[in-house]
């Protein structure tokens, strides 16, 4: 499900139900938004608004290093607060931590599983659920 038509839903059915204008995040696999202003879908010069995965989150991250080109997967949004990268920091964590309930499951995380023991309280799954990886 694209970000756009979880949007939708959400002015259907949901928190943005009769509002005008609208912002929504998702984040998922990757990481997308849509907008909404004066209740009409708003797609951009180039019909790419919305499009926030590949945003640049560092300037030293977006440079070329040791030779390779700033477009191969480090420096963007996607790529720090993403699912993907959540499920990364989390497996990371989890090597030290052999104890935490996610510990056996660590080579088949789900962001599902992370979000909801974030949702519990605990420390791990917040603190990668935030992206402060």
């Amino acid at each position: 499900m694209t970000s756009m038509s979880v949007h939708w839903g959400e002015q259907w059915l949901g928190a943005a139900k009769q509002k005008d204008n609208v912002i929504l995040i998702a984040i998922g696999t990757g990481v997308g938004s849509g907008i909404v202003i004066d209740g009409k879908l708003y797609r951009g010069t180039a019909w790419g608004a919305g499009e926030i995965g590949y945003m640049v989150t560092g300037t030293q991250q977006s440079r070329p290093q040791n030779g390779m080109p700033p477009y191969k997967g480090y420096g963007y949004l996607e790529s720090r607060v993403g699912g993907a990268a959540i499920k990364q920091h989390v497996y990371k964590e989890l090597l030290q931590l052999t104890t935490h309930p996610l510990f056996p499951k660590k080579e088949n995380l789900s962001v599902s599983e992370i979000f909801a023991l974030a949702m519990k309280g605990d420390g791990l799954c917040k603190k990668s659920s935030v992206g402060s990886n």
